[in-house]
């Protein structure tokens, strides 16, 4: 298992348990977060560093969605990058009405 692996698995790990503190400095600055098409947090896609990805991705998430929790499915080794495929699960709290 590659470094990069590992540490994306410990990432999550820190999430599950609600460390979103320890996770966001185990991001490298130059992060380049991606949101699932279609999903309602995409609107920035992709969110680049740290401050964009809790700012933009993780603060909405917690905020907005009650017993939130990040399933990992999979994690991919693509060189200098990793690829983490998963789900979100949790009650949405807020509505938005079109």
């Amino acid at each position: 298992m590659s470094q990069n692996v590992e540490i994306i698995e410990k990432i999550y790990a820190l999430f599950e348990c609600g460390d979103i503190e320890s996770a966001m400095a185990m991001m490298s600055p130059e992060i380049i977060w991606y949101e699932a098409e279609h999903f309602p947090y995409a609107d920035g896609n992709p969110y680049r560093g740290r401050e964009e990805v809790r700012i933009n991705a993780l603060d909405r998430l917690y905020r907005d969605w009650a017993n939130f929790r990040q399933q990992v499915e999979a994690i991919f080794d693509a060189g200098n990058a990793v690829v983490m495929t998963g789900r979100y699960n949790g009650i949405l709290e807020v509505a938005r009405f079109v």
